[in-house]
Order: C-alpha cells, then structure tokens, then sequence
C-alpha cells in the first residue's frame, strides 16, 4: 500500500495491507483508520486504550485497557466499540507509579492468543500469553531488569524471541548470555543466537527470523541477517551503509519487505528504498524511492 501523502503521526499497517490505523499521539489506541490509499474510513473519538493493535485478520483490532487496576483484553472492528471484554489477572502493582508500560505485541483470533508485554528501562522485563475469549493465562516469564532488549512475538502467538541487551551495546553487564527463540507451549528454546542479535521480526510462517546483527540506532548503519530457525542457516544478509528504517513482513509465507534510508537523513519523513528479503535468493529491491509515512 502507498498513501497519497505522508502523515505526522503513529501509523499502523494491517498485515495485509489493506488498512492502516493512525494516532497523533505517542502511544496506546488510534484515533483514525484508512483504506490503503489513506481515505478515511473510520474513527474514534478518543485514544483511550493502554494499548491497540491489529488483529492477524487484518480486520478486527486487539485492545488492552486498565481500569483501577483491572485489565480487559478486547475485540471490536476500526471505529466501533469492544464485541469482546476478557479481564486479564495481572498484577496490578506492575502499573506502578502510573508507568503503563504494557503493550500487546501479537494477536491472534485463530488461535485464540495475544502476547503481552512489559518493557521498561531499569525493570524486570515481563510476558504473559493471553487467551483472547476468556482472558486465562496461559505463560508467564519475568526476566531481571536490564538482561533484555526486548520481546518480539511471532503473528500467531506461537513463538518468542527474548533479544539480549547486548544487542543495543549496553555495557553494565548482567545482559542474557544470548538472544533465544522460544515456544511458548513448551517453554523449550527452538534456536539460541548471538547476543548481539537483536530480533526485528518473525515471517509469517514462521520458518525465518529477522535479526539486526549491529545495534538499531538513529544516525548509523544498521546489518541485518534472516535466519531459518529450524537450522539456524543465515539465508539473507544485508552489510551495507543505510540505516533500517522499518519492516513489513509478507502476510502468507516467508519474505520480509525491508525499509532502508541514508543514515544522515533523520528528517520526519526520510527518503527510503525498499528491499523484498526472500527465503530464495535473489532478493530484489523495489525499483524507485518513496517516503516514510
């Protein structure tokens, strides 16, 4: 999808790319959704959700909402009020100090799972697998303050990826001794990698995983590598001088659509080229060059 003109704000992609959700504000629910060519096709009349995302239908959004504590995991279509309401047992001391810090980073309606996460600096890192109909718990790690980065969550809520904070360059110590890719079921490791690895994304199927292989950071060059988590092959690497800019993951097998701009370019909406990583080489890129929204 391209909009007709950039946007100064949060957007959001369904994973087909037929809508996008949008928010002049920095985090939490969206104010406005768009059919992929940005006309306005619904909207809301207030942010109010400590988080929102899109489905993996690419038609109904994910909210979570905290109300005196209490945590309500919902379902709804853009524009129209929660047809579904689960309350989730977190612990309503993890909000403390009015930091709301949890984020869904994954939901599926298939197979009846979102993954929650807790992420902030100085804190022990949190995850909770969520049944979406009736808000049970059905995983829960905390990891110490500081030993991740971060914890991506495939589409469907199968797998996760614990990233070490040494993949940012953290240099305090006490970081995991790798960054892991784990089934939620049976809580075992599927594929261990380097710390330094920082995990950006999952294919759909699930087959391959999208890892910075240097640290993410404005204003510098940023490698990548995709690797097959079955054998932990590297089937595409990227060792260049852009900067990432953002990534698509292609909605029905294993390919990612990867966002590159020059590194010296950190205006609002940098100029970007587009790069299609598949499983197969080669892997072209997209002829021309286009705005971030």
């Amino acid at each position: 999808s391209k909009l007709a003109q950039p946007i100064d704000g949060r957007l959001s992609q369904a994973p087909d790319g037929s809508s996008f959700a949008y928010s002049t504000i920095g985090k939490g629910g969206y104010q406005q959704f768009l059919d992929r060519l940005g006309q306005a096709t619904a909207s809301e009349p207030a942010a109010h959700y400590v988080s929102e995302m899109w489905a993996d239908d690419s038609q109904h959004m994910c909210t979570l909402d905290d109300f005196k504590g209490q945590w309500t995991l919902g379902i709804k279509r853009p524009g129209e009020a929660p047809t579904l309401s689960s309350t989730v047992a977190i612990d309503p001391s993890i909000a403390r100090s009015g930091i709301l810090a949890i984020e869904l980073r994954s939901c599926s309606l298939p197979v009846d799972r979102a993954v929650l996460v807790y992420n902030y600096g100085g804190r022990p890192t949190e995850v909770w697998v969520v049944r979406i109909s009736n808000g049970a718990i059905l995983y829960h790690q905390s990891h110490a303050a500081n030993t991740l980065a971060d914890i991506v969550a495939s589409h469907d809520s199968v797998l996760i990826a614990e990233s070490s904070n040494q993949s940012t360059g953290y240099l305090m110590g006490g970081t995991a001794p790798n960054t892991t890719i784990r089934s939620v079921a049976s809580n075992s490791p599927m594929l261990i990698l380097d710390p330094t690895y920082d995990v950006v994304a999952f294919s759909h199927d699930n087959s391959l995983v999208l890892v910075t292989t240097t640290p993410w950071a404005s204003g510098i060059k940023t490698h990548l590598a995709a690797i097959e988590i079955a054998t932990g092959r590297v089937v595409w690497r990227y060792d260049g001088d852009q900067e990432l800019a953002g990534v698509f993951t292609e909605p029905t097998g294993a390919a990612f659509a990867v966002m590159f701009q020059n590194p010296s370019d950190q205006t609002l909406h940098p100029t970007v080229y587009i790069a299609m990583v598949y499983i197969h080489p080669p892997s072209p890129a997209i002829p021309g060059t286009y705005l971030r929204p």
